[in-house]
């Protein structure tokens, strides 16, 4: 899947953070 994310603030941090962390854990399990 392919993700972008636009504009400024913390909300495109915090889902691209989000999706990486999310990805570490189904790599995990």
């Amino acid at each position: 899947m392919i993700h972008i994310y636009t504009g400024n603030g913390k909300g495109k941090t915090t889902s691209a953070f989000g999706m990486a962390m999310r990805a570490c854990g189904q790599g995990l399990n």
